[in-house]
C-alpha cells in the first residue's frame, strides 16, 4: 500500500472523479482525499490554510466558478 499526504481533487464531473478514484485504487494509492466541485470551493479550501499536509492537487482546468 502506498500512502502520500493529503490529495485535493478539484473536479465537477462525477464520471471523471470516479475514474480518478479507480486509478488510485488500481495502483494501491491511499490517502486523505478532499474533493471540491468548483473554483470557489477550492479557493475556500486554500483560504482556510488546510495545506500543511497537502501532497497533490488534481485540477480540472475547465472547472466552473
Amino acid at each position: 500500500m502506498k500512502r502520500i499526504r493529503q490529495i485535493l481533487i478539484a473536479e465537477d464531473n462525477l464520471a471523471d472523479l470516479e475514474l480518478i478514484k479507480s486509478a488510485f485504487e488500481e495502483i494501491n494509492l491511499y490517502s486523505d482525499i478532499t474533493i471540491v466541485n468548483d473554483g470557489q470551493e477550492m479557493l475556500d479550501f486554500f483560504e482556510k490554510g488546510n495545506i500543511e499536509n497537502l501532497g497533490l492537487v488534481l485540477l480540472d482546468l475547465n472547472l466552473t466558478k
